[in-house]
C-alpha cells in the first residue's frame, strides 16, 4: 500500500514538472500569434491536391468560413501538405486556375517553428 502511494506521488511530481514547461511554451506561442495578428498576418494551412483541374497547392484560411486561396508565388519551402503558415497577400484580378480557390500573390510569409 505504501509503495503504491509513493509511486503515485512520484508520477504526479514528474508529470507536474513537464506541464509547467508546456504551459510556458503555450504562452509564448499565444504571444507570437497575437503579434502576428496585430501585424495583419492571416493564418492558413497548406493543402496539396493531385486531382485534375485542381490547384496543386492552395491555402485553407483558418477561421469560421471555409475559404481557399491560390498563391501564385508560393515558395518551394512552404509546399508541405498540412503546414501552418502566417501570411499577407494581395488579391489578383485574373482568371482562376481552379474552381475552389481565388488567385492571390503572397507578400510575406512566416511560420512559428
Amino acid at each position: 500500500m505504501c509503495r503504491i502511494i509513493i509511486v503515485t506521488l512520484m508520477v504526479v511530481t514528474i508529470a507536474g514538472c513537464g506541464s509547467s514547461k508546456s504551459a510556458s511554451e503555450k504562452n509564448d506561442m499565444q504571444e507570437k500569434i497575437k503579434v502576428l495578428k496585430s501585424q495583419g498576418f492571416t493564418e492558413g494551412i497548406i493543402v496539396h491536391s493531385e486531382k485534375p483541374d485542381d490547384c496543386e497547392y492552395t491555402i485553407k484560411v483558418a477561421g469560421g468560413v471555409e475559404e481557399f486561396l491560390d498563391p501564385v508565388n508560393l515558395d518551394e519551402k512552404y509546399k508541405h501538405d498540412g503546414q501552418t503558415i502566417w501570411f499577407k497577400y494581395t488579391s489578383l484580378r485574373r482568371q482562376n486556375r481552379c474552381q475552389k480557390a481565388r488567385p492571390v500573390e503572397l507578400t510575406e510569409v512566416k511560420t512559428l517553428e
